[in-house]
Protein backbone atom coordinates (compact mmCIF):
# COMPACT_ATOMS: atom_id res chain seq x y z
CA UNK A 1 0.00 0.00 0.00
CA UNK A 2 1.06 3.45 -0.36
CA UNK A 3 0.99 6.29 2.49
CA UNK A 4 1.28 9.47 2.62
CA UNK A 5 0.18 12.24 4.86
CA UNK A 6 -2.37 14.78 3.48
CA UNK A 7 -2.81 18.06 5.90
CA UNK A 8 -6.25 19.16 6.02
CA UNK A 9 -5.49 22.43 3.72
CA UNK A 10 -4.28 19.46 1.10
CA UNK A 11 -6.85 17.96 1.17
CA UNK A 12 -9.00 20.45 -0.35
CA UNK A 13 -6.69 20.06 -3.58
CA UNK A 14 -6.09 16.76 -3.38
CA UNK A 15 -7.50 13.77 -1.41
CA UNK A 16 -6.11 10.67 -2.31
CA UNK A 17 -2.45 8.91 -2.13
CA UNK A 18 -3.02 5.06 -3.15
CA UNK A 19 -2.50 2.11 -5.15
CA UNK A 20 -5.66 -0.50 -4.94
CA UNK A 21 -6.23 -4.02 -6.01
CA UNK A 22 -9.28 -5.31 -5.82
CA UNK A 23 -10.53 -8.82 -5.93
CA UNK A 24 -13.41 -10.90 -4.60
CA UNK A 25 -13.49 -8.57 -1.58
CA UNK A 26 -12.64 -4.76 -1.34
CA UNK A 27 -9.63 -3.51 0.18
CA UNK A 28 -8.90 0.16 1.14
CA UNK A 29 -5.58 1.85 1.26
CA UNK A 30 -4.99 4.21 4.13
CA UNK A 31 -3.13 7.63 4.36
CA UNK A 32 -2.80 9.69 7.59
CA UNK A 33 -6.38 11.41 7.06
CA UNK A 34 -8.54 9.61 4.31
CA UNK A 35 -8.83 6.07 3.79
CA UNK A 36 -10.70 5.36 0.51
CA UNK A 37 -11.81 2.06 -1.08
CA UNK A 38 -13.67 0.42 -3.93
CA UNK A 39 -16.49 -1.44 -1.81
CA UNK A 40 -20.02 -3.59 -2.56
CA UNK A 41 -18.98 -5.08 -6.15
CA UNK A 42 -22.49 -5.99 -8.20
CA UNK A 43 -23.21 -7.42 -10.59
CA UNK A 44 -26.24 -7.27 -13.17
CA UNK A 45 -26.35 -10.27 -15.08
CA UNK A 46 -29.11 -8.73 -17.06
CA UNK A 47 -27.79 -5.36 -17.74
CA UNK A 48 -24.40 -6.69 -18.12
CA UNK A 49 -22.92 -4.36 -15.61
CA UNK A 50 -20.96 -4.57 -12.84
CA UNK A 51 -20.74 -1.41 -10.53
CA UNK A 52 -17.97 -0.34 -7.16
CA UNK A 53 -18.65 1.96 -4.52
CA UNK A 54 -16.22 4.25 -4.07
CA UNK A 55 -16.38 5.17 -0.39
CA UNK A 56 -13.88 7.38 2.34
CA UNK A 57 -13.28 7.27 6.09
CA UNK A 58 -10.82 9.66 8.32
CA UNK A 59 -8.56 8.40 10.27
CA UNK A 60 -8.51 11.15 12.36
CA UNK A 61 -10.42 13.91 12.99
CA UNK A 62 -13.67 13.90 10.48
CA UNK A 63 -12.74 16.08 6.67
CA UNK A 64 -14.30 17.51 4.22
CA UNK A 65 -14.16 16.99 1.08
CA UNK A 66 -13.49 19.32 -1.83
CA UNK A 67 -12.76 17.17 -4.62
CA UNK A 68 -10.48 14.72 -5.53
CA UNK A 69 -8.73 13.28 -8.58
CA UNK A 70 -10.18 9.73 -9.82
CA UNK A 71 -7.82 8.46 -11.70
CA UNK A 72 -7.25 3.73 -12.13
CA UNK A 73 -6.46 0.90 -14.18
CA UNK A 74 -8.28 -1.62 -15.24
CA UNK A 75 -8.09 -5.42 -17.12
CA UNK A 76 -9.96 -3.86 -20.58
CA UNK A 77 -10.57 -7.28 -21.38
CA UNK A 78 -12.49 -7.93 -18.14
CA UNK A 79 -14.65 -4.48 -18.08
CA UNK A 80 -15.37 -1.61 -20.34
CA UNK A 81 -15.67 2.00 -18.28
CA UNK A 82 -19.20 3.44 -18.95
CA UNK A 83 -19.73 6.13 -15.83
CA UNK A 84 -19.27 7.84 -12.95
CA UNK A 85 -22.51 7.79 -11.06
CA UNK A 86 -25.06 8.38 -8.04
CA UNK A 87 -22.41 11.42 -6.74
CA UNK A 88 -23.36 13.13 -3.51
CA UNK A 89 -26.28 15.41 -4.75
CA UNK A 90 -23.03 18.32 -3.48
CA UNK A 91 -20.67 17.02 -5.60
CA UNK A 92 -20.10 16.89 -9.98
CA UNK A 93 -17.67 15.71 -12.22
CA UNK A 94 -15.22 18.51 -13.13
CA UNK A 95 -14.98 18.55 -16.80
CA UNK A 96 -17.50 15.81 -17.82
CA UNK A 97 -17.11 12.29 -17.89
CA UNK A 98 -13.70 10.90 -17.30
CA UNK A 99 -11.49 9.90 -20.59
CA UNK A 100 -10.16 6.52 -20.97
CA UNK A 101 -7.47 5.68 -22.23
CA UNK A 102 -6.57 1.75 -23.68
CA UNK A 103 -3.01 0.48 -23.70
CA UNK A 104 -1.41 -1.63 -25.85
CA UNK A 105 -1.60 -5.60 -25.62
CA UNK A 106 1.36 -5.40 -23.03
CA UNK A 107 0.16 -3.06 -21.00
CA UNK A 108 -1.86 -5.28 -18.50
CA UNK A 109 0.48 -8.01 -18.47
CA UNK A 110 3.23 -5.63 -17.82
CA UNK A 111 1.90 -3.46 -15.73
CA UNK A 112 -0.18 -5.47 -13.61
CA UNK A 113 -0.40 -9.14 -14.68
CA UNK A 114 -3.80 -8.46 -16.62
CA UNK A 115 -4.57 -11.16 -19.15
CA UNK A 116 -4.46 -8.33 -22.08
CA UNK A 117 -4.71 -4.68 -22.15
CA UNK A 118 -4.55 -2.21 -19.61
CA UNK A 119 -7.58 0.62 -19.85
CA UNK A 120 -6.67 3.54 -17.63
CA UNK A 121 -9.32 6.43 -16.35
CA UNK A 122 -9.29 9.73 -15.60
CA UNK A 123 -11.34 12.26 -14.27
CA UNK A 124 -12.03 14.49 -11.52
CA UNK A 125 -15.21 15.04 -8.49
CA UNK A 126 -15.52 18.32 -7.16
CA UNK A 127 -17.84 19.72 -4.82
CA UNK A 128 -20.67 22.35 -6.51
CA UNK A 129 -22.87 22.90 -4.10
CA UNK A 130 -20.54 24.67 -1.33
CA UNK A 131 -22.76 25.30 1.90
CA UNK A 132 -23.49 21.24 1.77
CA UNK A 133 -20.05 19.53 1.66
CA UNK A 134 -19.62 15.81 2.45
CA UNK A 135 -18.14 14.94 5.74
CA UNK A 136 -15.85 12.00 5.87
CA UNK A 137 -16.45 10.86 9.33
CA UNK A 138 -13.92 9.23 11.68
CA UNK A 139 -13.48 5.37 11.10
CA UNK A 140 -17.19 5.11 9.10
CA UNK A 141 -17.12 4.22 5.43
CA UNK A 142 -19.20 7.48 3.88
CA UNK A 143 -20.00 6.77 -0.32
CA UNK A 144 -19.08 9.65 -2.23
CA UNK A 145 -20.19 7.54 -5.77
CA UNK A 146 -19.74 4.42 -7.96
CA UNK A 147 -18.02 3.35 -10.56
CA UNK A 148 -19.95 1.38 -13.48
CA UNK A 149 -18.96 -0.61 -16.12
CA UNK A 150 -19.92 -2.79 -18.85
CA UNK A 151 -19.31 -6.36 -18.73
CA UNK A 152 -17.81 -7.70 -22.56
CA UNK A 153 -20.08 -10.49 -24.33
CA UNK A 154 -16.98 -12.14 -24.66
CA UNK A 155 -17.34 -13.20 -20.75
CA UNK A 156 -19.06 -16.36 -20.48
CA UNK A 157 -22.32 -16.90 -19.20
CA UNK A 158 -21.91 -17.74 -15.23
CA UNK A 159 -18.10 -17.01 -15.69
CA UNK A 160 -17.15 -15.81 -11.63
CA UNK A 161 -16.57 -12.49 -12.42
CA UNK A 162 -13.91 -11.19 -9.97
CA UNK A 163 -11.52 -8.03 -11.84
CA UNK A 164 -8.85 -6.14 -10.65
CA UNK A 165 -8.92 -1.79 -10.19
CA UNK A 166 -5.97 -0.42 -9.40
CA UNK A 167 -5.98 3.36 -8.16
CA UNK A 168 -3.35 5.59 -9.62
CA UNK A 169 -3.80 8.75 -6.88
CA UNK A 170 -0.98 11.20 -6.21
CA UNK A 171 -1.06 14.21 -4.01
CA UNK A 172 1.98 15.97 -6.13
CA UNK A 173 2.32 15.41 -9.91
CA UNK A 174 6.06 15.32 -9.29
CA UNK A 175 5.15 12.01 -7.38
CA UNK A 176 4.18 10.72 -10.78
CA UNK A 177 2.35 7.44 -10.01
CA UNK A 178 2.47 4.90 -12.83
CA UNK A 179 3.22 7.65 -15.89
CA UNK A 180 6.75 9.47 -15.21
CA UNK A 181 6.79 13.05 -15.53
CA UNK A 182 6.65 15.41 -18.57
CA UNK A 183 9.67 17.43 -18.27
CA UNK A 184 9.72 20.26 -20.83
CA UNK A 185 12.95 21.33 -22.43
CA UNK A 186 13.44 25.11 -23.93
Amino acid sequence: MNMLKITSSRLVLFVLCLLLGIGTGAFGQTSSLISVRFANPHYDVQANTYTLDVEMKAIGSPQQLFGMNVRFFYDASELEFLSLEALHPSYSLLGGSPNVFKGNSASGPEMFSFEESAAYVNGAVQLTKENAPLTIEKNKWTKVFEARFNVPASIPDGTMLCPSLTWDLKAYAQEEGFFPAITEYD
